[in-house]
C-alpha cells in the first residue's frame, strides 16, 4: 500500500516538531525483500518488532518522550513500504515518527542525539554502545527466524542471552527490567558496565549485520 500525501506529510510535519528533541531511536531492520522471499526467514522474522514496538510506543508515550524510527529506507518507493509496516504494527502516526535514511551518516546522527537507543539485533545498537549511548537491546530474533546465519547478528552470541541492557526475551517483565536500567541506572553504573563488556560488543561488531 503506498502511503498519501496527507500521511507523508503529516509524518514530517511530526518530525519536524521533534528537531529539537531527543527522545527514543529505534533502528529499524525492515527489508523489503526480505518480505517478498518470506519462505527463506520464515513467516516470524518480524515477530520480535511486533511483540516489542508496542510497548516502546507505550513507554515513550508514558514518559512524554518522541519515538523515532530509523528507517532503513534510502528511496520513497522503499519508505512508503517501511512506513506501512510499521503502521500496521504501531497504528496512527500519534506518538511515533519514520525517519527518512537520507545518507550513510543520517541515522548515525540520530542515534548520537537520542536519549536512548533501542535494538532488536542491528550492529548499529552496539556500535551506539560502543559509542556510550544509554541503549536497550532486545535480541530475540534467533527464536523467530528458520535462517539464523542470514537474518540474524551472529555478533549477539559474543553475549550472554541476558545482561543488564539486553535480553532476548519479548516479555513485558523484561521489557521493563532492560528499559530501567537503560534509563535509570547512574551515568557510573552505566559507563562501568558498559566498560566490562567492551571486548564483547567490539567483537559483536566485527560480524556483517543487516542495519
Amino acid at each position: 500500500h503506498r502511503v498519501d500525501r496527507r500521511q507523508r506529510q503529516m509524518c514530517i510535519r511530526d518530525r519536524n516538531n521533534r528537531k529539537n528533541k531527543k527522545g527514543y531511536a529505534f533502528i529499524s531492520q525492515f527489508r523489503n525483500d526480505y518480505l517478498e522471499n518470506i519462505e527463506l526467514a520464515g513467516p516470524d522474522l518480524y515477530e520480535p518488532e511486533i511483540r516489542i514496538l508496542p510497548m516502546i510506543l507505550n513507554h515513550s508515550l508514558a514518559k512524554k518522550t518522541p519515538l523515532t524510527i530509523l528507517s532503513c529506507s534510502n528511496n520513497l518507493k522503499d519508505y512508503d513500504k517501511e512506513y506501512t509496516f510499521y503502521k500496521d504494527i504501531l497504528g496512527s502516526d500519534h506518538g511515533w515518527a519514520l525517519e527518512r535514511q537520507l545518507n550513510t551518516f543520517s541515522n548515525y546522527f540520530f542515534v548520537k542525539n537520542s536519549d536512548l537507543v533501542i535494538s532488536i539485533d542491528s550492529s548499529l545498537g552496539y556500535e551506539g554502545v560502543a559509542m556510550g549511548k544509554r541503549s536497550a537491546i532486545f535480541g530475540s530474533r534467533f527464536e523467530f527466524t528458520t535462517d539464523k546465519d542470514w537474518y540474524c547478528n551472529q555478533g549477539g552470541e559474543e553475549l550472554d542471552k541476558k545482561g543488564e541492557f539486553w535480553t532476548d526475551e519479548t516479555t513485558k517483565q523484561e521489557f521493563d527490567r532492560v528499559m530501567d536500567f537503560a534509563l535509570n541506572s547512574s551515568e557510573l553504573v552505566w559507563k562501568n558496565t558498559v566498560t566490562k563488556y567492551k571486548e564483547h560488543i567490539m567483537n559483536c561488531l566485527l560480524y556483517t549485520s543487516d542495519a
